[in-house]
């Protein structure tokens, strides 16, 4: 995940920066560096962290797997935004800016966020009105700083959702999206909210609420801000950022050139999905959506059971396998297989570059979902599937599709997921009775039965309980004879075609006094033994990330509730290396 750190000191930042950045994670990082001074703006690109020949006074420093993806921008050589997160209305905000004499070439969101803050800037003659104007004119799920370049006296950062951590010291002021990289220097830290802004200065932090107004914030004990108890915790809790950031870098075209290609009319006539686990089931998810968006045949294999196959090679099939680690033995194998017999067209979706699978196939796309610590996968499951659908997107605009309401949904997607993180005290007390049983059905129609099935794998991995994913309409054909009070259905019921189908299965399970738990975006009636939470917006294509989150959440809890070492379950391995 991208990290933002920046830093204003009486003397010299490059310090703060430099302890900072020796605070990240040992994996490689794509830096750029900002060093402010005397009205000059200096900008530096490096693979470490680059050692500056003079001091500074103002710096920033972004860092990201994407070395072709900043997010940073000198605009006009007069504002220097960095922005981290997705911009959701940059249609809007263009359009605006053109008709007021910008640039309608203006390229990338931080590109259009700065120059919003330079019109509003020569409007008003007040920069730190300017970001706070342009923020309220923003949507979407970000975090940005801020510099003017003839007034480096101060350095702001604002936040609409990722976490924003302030710190101070004898040096200056400093602030970054992850807590752990200020909090050797700073014993208390600020964090910013949805909405607010600080203003920087070498001795002094000043915070606006969303109106503006100066807000006094109380500060966090360094060692309490931005805490996570258990590394799955943590990285369920990063996917809205990482999520925005990915959708970002898609509508920038920087993910890969093979998506490009598939847009610009490359055609394919069927799909093949090779994939083992948690993979496998974002696989399946993506049958749906090439076949509903791309309208195209795909075929879904279990990556272990594919080299066994007597295979039919079709030709214009494009080949996708997808492995987190990419060096899943069953996945390289079955890939090799297609390729042995025939298959030319391959595309390998992983989180490494340099791993097996990226090297063994024709095309490469990367989910830059950043180290997972825990060993189940959570924000590379979720990152999987948003990869998936961006594959989905550009086989149809490649067939000349209109695409424009399923590629809508990924602007409303990062908000959408933090959303289901804010249901976790209605989660906890699911997680409280669910911890009590031994056996659980979960069930999902459609779009949402793969969700089902990795939701049971889920709960399988970290609390324990032995839990089978079915079709709600399959619940009937035999597993409903184990139905009974001591064994409880857990549902996803969205409001669409399918709801009311659901309903008459979920019936089957109350005539059996089973206890029944359903996720719903509509409100339905919490009574004894029919317990609902209520799912934020719905989105027709992507509820099945919405629906992940919250069985991930669920999961977890329920371990948490069981007493169990949710980093390190038994018996499971993050890499499985041998078929």
């Amino acid at each position: 995940m991208n990290i933002l750190l920046g830093a204003i000191a009486s003397s010299d930042a490059n310090a703060l920066l430099q302890e900072g950045c020796s605070q990240l994670p040992d994996q490689p990082y794509h830096f750029a560096h900002v060093c402010a001074f005397n009205d000059e703006i200096l900008i530096q690109q490096a693979e470490r962290y680059p050692a500056p020949n003079r001091t500074y006074p103002v710096g920033l420093v972004c860092l990201g797997f994407n070395p072709h993806d900043s997010g940073l921008t000198l605009f006009r050589e007069r504002v220097l935004v960095a922005l981290l997160g997705h911009l959701e209305n940059t249609e809007q905000i263009m359009s605006k800016l053109t008709s007021l004499g910008y640039s309608h070439n203006l390229g990338q969101s931080e590109e259009v966020i700065a120059a919003l803050i330079d019109w509003y800037d020569r409007i008003h003659k007040n920069f730190a009105l300017a970001v706070q104007l342009a923020l309220k004119e923003c949507r979407g799920y970000f975090a940005l700083a801020a510099i003017k370049k003839s007034s480096t006296d101060n350095l702001y950062c604002a936040t609409l959702g990722p976490s924003l951590f302030i710190g101070q010291n004898q040096d200056g002021c400093h602030f970054a999206s992850d807590a752990a990289l200020i909090r050797t220097r700073s014993s208390l830290l600020i964090e910013l909210e949805c909405g607010e802004m600080a203003e920087l200065n070498p001795r002094h932090i000043a915070c606006f609420d969303s109106e503006g107004k100066p807000r006094k914030k109380s500060p966090l004990p360094a060692h309490a801000a931005g805490h996570f108890d258990y590394h799955m915790q943590a990285d369920i809790a990063a996917q809205p950022l990482l999520l925005a950031q990915l959708i970002q870098h898609y509508q920038n075209a920087q993910l890969s050139g093979f998506l490009e290609q598939l847009a610009a009319g490359h055609q394919y006539q069927r799909v093949l999905l090779l994939a083992s686990g948690s993979s496998h089931h974002a696989a399946a998810t993506a049958g749906f959506w090439i076949e509903q968006i791309a309208q195209l045949p795909v075929h879904v294999e279990y990556a272990s059971e594919y080299r066994y196959h007597n295979l039919i090679v079709e030709r214009n099939t494009l080949v996708i396998a997808i492995s987190q680690s990419g060096e899943t033995a069953d996945t390289i194998a079955a890939l090799r297989h297609a390729i042995q017999a025939g298959h030319q067209d391959t595309l390998a979706i992983t989180n490494h570059p340099a791993s097996t699978l990226s090297q063994l196939a024709k095309y490469q796309l990367m989910q830059y979902a950043g180290e997972e610590m825990g060993a189940t996968s959570t924000k590379t499951f979720s990152t999987q599937l948003l990869c998936l659908y961006f594959v989905a997107l550009k086989l149809a605009a490649g067939k000349r599709i209109d695409i424009s309401i399923a590629a809508a949904e990924l602007n409303f997607l990062p908000n959408a997921v933090a959303a289901v993180l804010n249901l976790e005290e209605a989660l906890k007390q699911w997680a409280q009775q669910l911890a009590k049983v031994e056996n659980l059905f979960l069930i999902g129609r459609n779009l949402h039965f793969p969700i089902a099935l990795e939701a049971a794998q889920k709960m399988k991995e970290v609390s324990y309980i032995h839990a089978e994913g079915y079709p709600g309409g399959e619940i009937k054909h035999g597993p409903v004879t184990l139905i009974n009070r001591t064994v409880p259905v857990v549902a996803c019921l969205p409001w669409d075609l399918m709801a009311e189908k659901m309903l008459a299965n979920l019936q089957e399970v109350r005539a059996r006094q089973g206890e029944i738990y359903v996720l719903s975006d509509v409100g339905l009636s919490s009574v004894e033994g029919f317990y609902c939470i209520r799912m934020p917006r719905k989105l027709p294509l992507l509820n099945p990330v919405l629906y992940t989150i919250a069985f991930q959440l669920l999961s977890y809890l329920t371990a948490i509730a069981r007493g169990n070492q949710v980093d390190t379950p038994r018996n499971l391995s993050k890499t499985l290396d041998k078929e």
